[in-house]
């Protein structure tokens, strides 16, 4: 005998062992149970009705599939070694041994009540069919588990550190976001979203999408809080986000908010309860969908921000005086630098306003006082007349200092 088939012997034998070990733990355990079943129906003098051969066949059923599921774990440990199903070779092995072990207990079904199973030829016939029934789950099983294998083990078709057209494009649409460290992320995570589309893990895709949304929404456009009518803040969901990103012209289409709503509902169902609720898997038309919505959100986002840039431009002047004053600590507002520019062009100041580049400021802000605030209520009343509405005046958003850096970097 060759060494190989010596070993594959000493294995089947360990295996053996094994499961005799098993195999007399549940005997015990399906006696006993059988026992007290019998008990229980002799009692009620129903011993041969054929309730008492439900129960009884239930109970030789889990007896088989206790002796299946045992086998099935020893033979995986021991032949091989715990690692993961990734051949039908496997499969066959595993199941060729577990038939073997449903076909032995044929002899033993009738142990113990030989005597009071009227229809014996039904009783095996229906036990039979159940233990098929056992056998096919765990062949399907052990399938699905060599599917798994197969798909995580692939070979990556991306590198995630290897840049393709696709994020090479996404990268460039970045190019206008300030924060650093979110431009990082944001790339990396669509990096990852690619990979998983292209290795058709679709939850994973549109889960990473979702969070690409949200991560530009709530970073650099700060949709942190949501102010409810009782006055309460709350946190704001992705939902809140794109709605706000279409009334500051963000998102300036109907259609583009949709898309984004799109993707945020297929998020929902990284939830496993939303997923059964609605009886919805994602699939790889769910992923493509996400993955061509991010980039066309994030052209809008681009398109959003030149446009703000170019309109900067056309107050520059007053933006330098601004930038002068706030060096030198004065707390005017910038309406007193340029409300003579704005008086030629109030609709172009206005959508400036609309995108959150010059935002009102109240006196708490401004601290005004003496000749400054009768500058300011000036101001006021001439802004006014042009039908902006104002507090005291307005000043520099966030992002417009951030996108000055952009103007600055571009001359």
């Amino acid at each position: 005998m060759r060494k190989e088939e010596q070993n594959q012997k000493r294995l089947e034998q360990l295996a053996q062992l094994k499961f005799n070990r098993e195999r007399a733990i549940i005997e015990v355990d399906i006696r006993e149970k059988l026992r007290k079943t019998m008990e229980s129906f002799a009692h009620r003098n129903m011993l041969h009705s054929g309730r008492f051969e439900v129960e009884a066949r239930k109970l030789h059923v889990e007896r088989i599939k206790r002796f299946l599921e045992a086998m099935l774990n020893i033979d995986m440990e021991i032949f091989l070694r715990k690692k993961p199903i990734t051949s039908d070779n496997d499969i066959n092995f595993l199941t060729e041994r577990l038939k073997k072990i449903a076909n032995a207990q044929k002899s033993v079904i009738f142990s113990g009540v030989e005597n009071v199973i009227s229809n014996k030829r039904h009783f095996l016939v229906s036990i039979e069919k159940e233990v098929s029934g056992i056998l096919t789950n765990i062949k399907r099983d052990l399938s699905i588990k060599k599917e798994e294998q197969i798909l995580l083990g692939r070979k990556e078709t991306v590198k995630t550190n290897t840049k393709t057209s696709e994020i090479q494009e996404f990268e460039d649409l970045l190019g206008l976001i300030e924060n650093e460290k979110l431009k990082d992320i944001l790339l990396r995570d669509f990096n990852h979203a690619i990979y998983c589309l292209k290795n058709e893990l679709w939850k994973p895709c549109v889960v990473l999408c979702g969070g690409i949304l949200e991560g530009v929404f709530k970073v650099e456009f700060k949709m942190e809080y949501k102010t409810l009518k009782s006055g309460k803040k709350i946190e704001m969901q992705l939902e809140d986000m794109i709605n706000k990103a279409q009334k500051e012209g963000i998102l300036p289409k109907e259609s583009d908010k949709n898309l984004a709503h799109a993707v945020q509902t297929f998020r929902n169902f990284v939830h496993i309860k939303e997923e059964i609720k609605y009886n919805h898997s994602i699939d790889d038309t769910d992923a493509k969908i996400s993955i061509q919505v991010v980039k066309k959100v994030f052209r809008e986002i681009k398109k959003h921000l030149e446009d703000c840039i170019e309109k900067m431009k056309a107050f520059s002047p007053a933006l330098g005086f601004f930038k002068a004053l706030k060096a030198k600590g004065s707390p005017m507002s910038i309406s007193s630098a340029f409300s003579d520019q704005i008086k030629g062009k109030p609709n172009e100041f206005n959508e400036l306003v609309n995108k959150g580049i010059f935002i009102p400021c109240g006196y708490d802000e401004l601290k005004p006082s003496g000749d400054i605030k009768k500058l300011i209520e000036q101001r006021k009343a001439e802004i006014s007349q042009l039908g902006i509405k104002v507090e005291a005046g307005y000043k520099l958003s966030e992002k417009a200092h951030k996108l000055l850096k952009k103007i600055k970097s571009q001359k």
